[in-house]
């Protein structure tokens, strides 16, 4: 799969922009403080509008910053949590993304960890572990997947996707004897990831021509939006 690299620089930019942005929008009009001390352990900020209840655990750019943010849907709440450590330079992040149906029953659980150390040593062919993991649980199965770049041509990356598929109860022997269910699993979370890599290349060339004050205009309205629930479903 080939999708548009970015330089380390740019991209550690837009990391601290990010950071800088979120800074901003917590405790304004959009996402006030509810609890707490701002940007402290345990604060918690609650959207006036679109219902979004944020809960910071950590906030510290030289060290780690995490939080929980979690949305109300008509029967299924939605939590992103995410862990960044050095924000100055980035070297691990965590993102869960967990769906509950009505009476809390997990109805999905979406762990992703990202090693950026590795992943720019392996972008520039060097190789090594993937640097990109995670696992996704369904209620009658579990998906584990790796994610390793590679040099590729004209300026792209060659991605490599490797997936394990595991079923649970009888849904492990449905999977085990029938082919064509594995297989169809495997096309739609495939389908899944080239159609995320199509907009990153389509989205990637705009933003890296964007000047500065118009990058940060983009992203002040996209943390806004997340923060405030209008669309932390797109995440």
């Amino acid at each position: 799969m080939a999708i548009a690299a970015v330089d380390r620089a740019w991209f550690e930019r837009l990391v601290r922009l990010t950071h800088d942005v979120a800074k901003d929008v917590l405790g304004s009009a959009e996402c006030p403080l509810a609890e707490g001390d701002a940007l402290a352990p345990g604060a918690r900020y609650a959207a006036p509008e679109g219902g979004a209840r944020l809960e910071l655990a950590a906030w510290d750019p030289d060290g780690e910053t995490a939080g929980r943010l979690e949305t109300d849907g008509e029967d299924l709440t939605t939590s992103w949590t995410t862990e960044l450590h050095t924000v100055h330079a980035p070297r691990t992040a965590r993102l869960v993304n967990e769906v509950r149906a009505g009476g809390g029953l997990a109805a999905s659980t979406v762990e992703t960890r990202a090693d950026f150390e590795r992943w720019w040593s392996a972008a520039a062919g060097d190789g090594g572990a993937p640097p990109v993991t995670g696992v996704a649980h369904y209620r009658v199965f579990e998906l584990a997947y790796e994610l390793t770049p590679a040099p590729g041509q004209d300026g792209n990356l060659d991605l490599t996707v490797a997936v394990d598929l595991r079923g649970h109860g009888f849904a492990r022997i449905v999977l085990a004897l029938a082919a064509p269910v594995r297989k169809r699993l495997w096309r739609r979370y495939v389908g899944e990831l080239d159609g995320a890599a199509g907009k990153w290349n389509r989205e990637l060339p705009r933003l890296r021509a964007m000047a500065d004050d118009e990058l940060r205009a983009l992203v002040v309205d996209r943390v806004t939006a997340v923060l405030s629930g209008q669309s932390s479903r797109k995440l």
